[in-house]
C-alpha cells in the first residue's frame, strides 16, 4: 500500500478495528479513516483503494444461546452490504476479518481451509456461524465472477486492549480477566468456570493480528483462506491459570460441568502464514498484562 493511499477500516472503533488503525499508521499510512457501521457503505467507501472489514461482533457461548437472531442479523446485514458496496466502488483491495466458528465443529486437526463446508458449525454459535460463512463466500464469489481482490482472513480468538468486558457479551479471556478480577477484590474463596476447562482454544493478541492483516494485504493475493494465530494451542483450564497469574487472584478454580464446552478443540493450520514469513510479535504472557493493565485503567477511569 502506497503511503498516501486512501484506506476505510471497517470496525474501526473496535477492538480488532483499532488496532489495525494503530499498525497502519505506525507503518506510515497517511490516509487511514473509520467511521460507523450503520453508515450508507456506498457513500462510505467511494474513493477508498484498501479495505479491512473488522466491524463483525463476535460474543460467548451464553450470549450466542440467548439471541442467535441478533447476533446473526448484526453481522450478515452490515458486512454483506459492504463487501459488495466494495465491489462496486471498485476498492482495490480487500481484507475480510472472518471467524475460526467458520470451520466445523468437529473438524479434523489442526483445522485449514480446505475443512470449511465440510461439516455443520458448532451449535452454541450456528448463527453468528452462518453471518460469516456468507460474508466468506461473497469475497469468494466476487473474486471468481470478477477477479476482485477479496482476501478471507481466519484468525484465531482474538484478544487485547479494547476488548468487550461487558459480562453479558464478552468472549472468554475478557469474560474471565474480568470475572478472576471481581473475585480477587472481593477475596473470594472459589470461583467458577464454565465447563469442564478441557476444550483448546489458540489465541491472537489483537495488535499481532492487526500485523499480520496489514502485511497480508500486501504479501498475498490468493483464493484461499488464510488462518492467523500463534500456535498458543491452550486448554481453557490451562487459559484461566494464565490469567489467574496476571490478575493476581489466589483463590481455588473450580469448573462447573453441567455448563457448555462448546467445540473440543479449535486450534488453527498457519502454514500459509508461516510461509509466507510472518510470526508474532507478542509473548501470551505479556499480551494478557497489557490486555488487564488497560482493563484496569477503564476501571478507574469510569469510577
Amino acid at each position: 500500500m502506497e503511503p498516501g493511499a486512501r484506506i476505510y477500516v471497517a470496525g474501526g472503533d473496535r477492538m480488532v478495528g483499532s488496532a489495525i488503525v494503530r499498525a497502519l499508521r505506525a507503518s506510515g499510512c497517511e490516509r487511514v479513516e473509520h467511521g460507523r457501521d450503520d453508515e450508507d457503505p456506498a457513500a462510505l467507501l467511494a474513493g477508498v483503494e484498501y479495505l479491512f472489514i473488522a466491524s463483525g461482533r463476535a460474543h460467548g457461548i451464553q450470549a450466542n444461546i440467548e439471541a442467535p437472531a441478533d447476533i446473526m442479523v448484526e453481522n450478515l446485514f452490515f458486512e454483506c452490504p459492504l463487501i459488495r458496496a466494495a465491489h462496486e466502488a471498485g476498492v482495490r483491495k480487500l481484507v475480510y476479518v472472518a471467524s475460526s466458528c467458520c470451520y466445523p465443529r468437529d473438524c479434523p486437526q489442526p483445522m485449514a481451509p480446505s475443512a470449511i463446508f465440510s461439516g455443520p458449525p458448532e451449535p452454541t454459535n450456528h448463527a453468528y456461524s452462518m453471518a460469516k460463512l456468507a460474508a466468506l463466500s461473497l469475497c469468494q464469489a466476487y473474486r471468481r465472477q470478477y477477479g476482485d481482490r477479496f482476501l478471507v482472513v481466519i484468525p484465531a480468538t482474538p484478544f487485547g486492549t479494547g476488548d468487550d468486558f461487558d459480562p453479558r457479551s464478552s468472549h472468554v479471556v475478557a469474560a474471565l480477566m474480568r470475572r478472576l478480577d471481581e473475585a480477587r477484590a472481593l477475596g473470594s474463596p472459589t470461583f467458577s468456570v464454565w465447563g469442564s476447562g478441557r476444550p483448546r482454544r489458540d489465541f491472537v493478541f489483537a495488535d499481532d493480528l492487526a500485523d499480520a492483516l496489514v502485511f497480508l494485504m500486501t504479501a498475498c493475493d490468493g483464493e484461499e483462506v488464510v488462518n492467523v494465530a500463534t500456535e498458543s494451542d491452550l486448554s481453557i483450564a490451562a487459559l484461566a491459570e494464565a490469567v489467574r497469574e496476571v490478575v493476581g487472584y489466589t483463590g481455588e478454580i473450580r469448573f462447573d460441568t453441567t455448563k457448555p464446552d462448546g467445540a473440543p478443540v479449535k486450534i488453527l493450520d498457519t502454514q500459509v502464514i508461516q510461509a509466507l514469513g510472518w510470526s508474532r510479535r507478542t509473548p501470551l504472557r505479556d499480551a494478557l498484562q497489557r490486555t488487564y493493565d488497560w482493563y484496569r485503567r477503564q476501571a478507574v477511569a469510569s469510577v
